[in-house]
């Protein structure tokens, strides 16, 4: 993605999350059709199309140097938060 990144943002963004929103439908239907490699090949989908990586640079490429720090920060934050509320509200939505 760094290559590309050197352009645009929004193609690699759009193609990163069109991958991850695939492989997760694939993880997600992989139990209903009792498939261990649709799982795996699933998860393999959605870890090419993670754009958090492409977000942290275009962080870093847009803010400036004195708040940097702190907008990287937050991109932490806000991804830290994401996967710690994720399983609790799996449980409120199974009820």
């Amino acid at each position: 993605f760094s290559y590309w990144t050197n352009y645009n943002y929004k193609s690699p963004i759009l193609f990163a999350a069109s991958m991850q929103f695939i492989g997760n439908l694939m993880y997600a239907t992989a139990y209903t059709y009792k498939s261990m490699s649709m799982c795996l090949i699933g998860r393999a989908i959605a870890g090419i199309g993670s754009p958090r990586i492409i977000n942290r640079r275009c962080v870093a490429d847009i803010t400036p140097f004195s708040l940097r720090t702190a907008s990287s920060a937050a991109f932490g934050l806000a991804t830290a938060l994401g996967s710690a509320m994720g399983p609790g509200l799996a449980i409120i939505l199974d009820f």
